[in-house]
């Protein structure tokens, strides 16, 4: 990192303990991405797509490389697109076009692989997560999925040392211990809208393959992302989240709510006030952990924020969805029915939830995922993707 412009901040980490970060208008050091923004559509970008372009371009000659710089503009897919993001540019290094490394120097020692990274003294919008995320953690590798950081409330104490999967150093920057979560690719999910992105890029084997990093916990996507679209068996991810919460298992998870037919809402006082509560569809077949028998847990939604109350009641008439990110759910057994419990999900803070069309994302994402093959395609001299 550069020393010069940078300037220091605290901030409350959790209880008492407060560390320092790098201001978030630091200039980063050639921070390099595997992922960034087409700064003229607000799409992501992925290394293989970019570097298929940029080789062929190469084929062609310094000016066809230059036009192409100058056309395809991209940013840091962490900052805030609405600001004046971070500007990224794609670096051929010391790759050639077949995917092999030249030497450096006439040595045996292989050059760096192309890459996309920060241009010189490009600053980062206030916020950002790659002030603290990128670093020199470990090479990334392409074909795994993204470590997901989830941010929501305190992080949990990370005890015994042994399970600590990330640290941070004087600086604040995140250092990762874990070998695996090493070579993953970060992203940061502080809001449920943030997921979106990523979602509509079509990255979809590695999405798949992604696993959420949230304090000492390392949940896999399918765990993770709790939602209704699997074709055999909608309630799949569901009935596997509760039986989860019947174990103990208390995770921060990234619900798909859908507000159909079958969803009722009624209005109740609590001690925080009024509050509406909608009750979902039952959700059958649930194992529980200690006497294996099936159960039945009926999910409910408690908004306890009068300011929420608008924004749900226009979801729930229109029939229509949103993405709920939680660590919130508690489950108990039902004192009105035999191998009956209730699954409760407190919202009170409305950066938790945000309207989404799952179906449409990943539509999206589909074309998404044809065009960038159909890149990768046009460009045989190209490395192949991973």
């Amino acid at each position: 990192m550069q020393q010069k412009n940078i300037k220091t901040i605290y901030l409350k980490y959790y209880g008492n303990k407060y560390i320092t970060l790098p201001h978030w208008g630091a200039a980063m050091s050639a921070t390099k991405f595997v992922t960034a923004r087409n700064a003229a559509t607000g799409e992501l970008v992925t290394l293989p797509e970019v570097r298929a372009q940029f080789f062929k371009a190469a084929a062609q000659g310094p000016k066809a490389v230059k036009a192409l710089r100058k056309a395809f503009k991209m940013a840091c897919p962490h900052c805030d697109p609405h600001q004046n993001p971070a500007a990224i540019h794609f670096n051929f290094a010391s790759e050639k076009p077949d995917g092999t490394l030249k030497t450096i120097a006439g040595q045996d020692i292989e050059g760096n692989c192309s890459n996309l990274r920060t241009n010189p003294k490009a600053l980062h919008t206030k916020g950002c997560t790659a002030v603290v995320l990128s670093g020199s953690n470990g090479k990334v590798d392409e074909s795994k999925g993204y470590r997901i950081h989830v941010n929501i409330g305190e992080i949990p104490e990370r005890s015994p040392r042994n399970r600590r999967l990330i640290i941070r150093n004087g600086e604040g920057r995140i250092i990762i211990l874990d070998p695996d979560l090493k070579t993953r690719e970060p992203w940061e999910l502080s809001k449920p809208d943030k997921i979106i992105p990523l979602l509509k890029s079509g990255q979809f084997a590695r999405i798949h393959d992604s696993v959420a990093v949230y304090g000492s916990q390392k949940i896999a996507w399918d765990d993770f992302f709790v939602h209704r679209q699997t074709k055999d068996d909608p309630d799949l991810r569901m009935r596997g989240f509760m039986g989860r919460l019947l174990a103990g298992d208390h995770v921060p998870a990234l619900i798909d709510l859908e507000f159909d037919a079958r969803v009722s809402v009624c209005e109740k006082s609590n001690k925080n006030g009024k509050c509406r509560e909608y009750k979902f569809p039952k959700v059958t077949g649930v194992i529980h952990p200690e006497s294996g028998r099936k159960v039945t847990v009926i999910p409910r939604i408690c908004v306890n924020n009068e300011y929420l109350f608008g924004e749900f009641t226009d979801i729930h008439r229109a029939r229509g969805e949103m993405f709920l990110l939680t660590r919130d759910a508690t489950i108990f057994k039902s004192s009105f029915a035999r191998d009956t419990y209730i699954m409760y999900i407190d919202v009170a803070d409305p950066a938790m939830i945000t309207r989404a069309n799952l179906r449409g994302i990943t539509c999206e994402g589909r074309k998404n995922e044809a065009k960038r093959a159909e890149i990768l395609a046009a460009s045989p001299s190209a490395p192949a993707a991973k």
